[in-house]
């Protein structure tokens, strides 16, 4: 009989503090609540082989791209496989550099997701498989919604759902009695989180942990880059209610080059632009206590909403002013402003992604829906999602 886990895990956005946080400035993500990645992984009788369907990646005839990996490879691929499948086990060299080589001869997309798939099913499935009579592994990669390589934290949400997809079917194949509960402990949340982040690792190199720290606990992250070069996260609880556009105008940027543009910057004009980012720092200090007002009642939502809308606002013109903006960016935000709305770049800028804060309110004001704002943005060209924000991470759907 076959045993079944899926789970599915929300990609992310930044709200506030792009840019500013490599100069330690804190910034402000938060998980992309109705936009996720799904997996399901699954045990296959009388098979000797990890099936694996990207269903959002086609190929030449239009079906979903199917690899195919005997067990008996990924066994030589991952080397030193335990069954200790709850103590995450980064990779030395020699692996990375085995996976790396094994499927470079694939597409970009699918070439740089095997390895850590690959990984983390021979790590914590495999060794419990290998003791079943004849069964073999299928998983299969799916977006709800959320855009591939848009810098929406997609890849960290695949490794998310990933790790925990493949503790689910561990846990299961372990306990057949953990199939009651769909409610993930909250003590797995931590090692979920550092076995994506290892996933992370096989694909980026040096990820700073953000978007699979987001991703997997959802809700509201405040980031900073410390002095000594680590990163320090703190869950947020205080997390405002926002429903958003997200807007992909599909102007490809290159996040090294926009840094370093702003390193020029910062280096020419440190007198100029040390204080941008101190009021980029005064805009998330800001919307966090506005966060915590909203939630303890202390102003009411109407007031709350438009000093966040004013926040949002500023800082897409400071983001502007160091020169991260694009007239692609500008043109969002300049229609969401004919529509009584307000928005901004999220991420590196430079094209990518902007967000648009909805206010029913404002868009009744004006006799216009959500609906009317999001076809004038599809009609530059652009791709237009809804999502709340600061909603759950990393669910277990089966």
């Amino acid at each position: 009989m076959s045993i079944t886990a899926v789970a599915s895990a929300p990609g992310k956005t930044i709200l506030f503090g792009e840019h500013a946080v490599v100069y330690g400035i804190p910034a402000i993500a938060v998980a992309l609540s109705d936009l996720r990645i799904s997996v399901e992984i699954k045990t296959i009788e009388n098979n000797n082989d990890l099936s694996i369907f990207f269903e959002d990646l086609l190929d030449s005839e239009g079906k979903a791209t199917n690899v195919v990996i005997s067990l008996e490879k990924l066994s030589e691929l991952v080397l030193n496989t335990t069954e200790e499948a709850l103590v995450p086990k980064h990779p030395d060299e020699t692996v990375q550099k085995s996976l790396a080589s094994e499927f470079a001869h694939h597409p970009p997309s699918v070439g740089q997701a095997l390895p850590a798939l690959v990984y983390l099913i021979a790590h914590i499935v495999y060794p419990k498989v290998k003791t079943l009579p004849t069964t073999g592994l299928q998983a299969k990669i799916k977006s709800v919604s959320l855009p591939i390589g848009a810098g929406l934290g997609s890849s960290a949400a695949f490794n998310v759902a990933l790790s925990s997809a493949c503790i689910r079917l561990y846990q299961k194949l372990q306990d057949p009695t953990t199939a009651d509960s769909t409610i993930i402990p909250t003590e797995l949340l931590t090692i979920i989180n550092e076995w994506s982040y290892i996933g992370e690792v096989l694909i980026h190199g040096t990820p700073s942990g953000l978007d699979n720290t987001t991703s997997t606990f959802g809700g509201m992250l405040k980031f900073a880059r410390k002095a000594n070069g680590s990163n320090e996260f703190d869950i947020l609880t205080n997390v405002a209610n926002l429903n958003i556009l997200l807007i992909n105008t599909k102007v490809p940027r290159s996040t090294k080059a926009l840094v370093a543009g702003v390193r020029i910057l910062h280096d020419q004009f440190p007198e100029i632009v040390q204080p941008m980012f101190k009021s980029i720092q005064e805009i998330t200090d800001r919307f966090l206590r506005i966060s915590t007002q909203l939630q303890q009642k202390e102003v009411e939502e109407a007031e709350g909403a438009a000093q966040i809308e004013s926040l949002i606002r500023i800082n897409q013109a400071l983001l502007n002013a160091i020169g991260v903006g694009h007239p692609a960016l500008d043109t969002v935000v300049k229609i969401a402003n004919q529509y009584n709305c307000t928005g901004k770049l999220t991420g590196a800028g430079g094209g990518g992604c902007a967000i648009v804060v909805i206010n029913e309110e404002k868009l009744t004001a004006v006799n216009k829906t959500v609906e009317d704002l999001s076809e004038s943005l599809r009609q530059e060209g652009f791709d237009v999602f809804r999502s709340s924000v600061g909603g759950s991470g990393v669910q277990w759907l089966v």
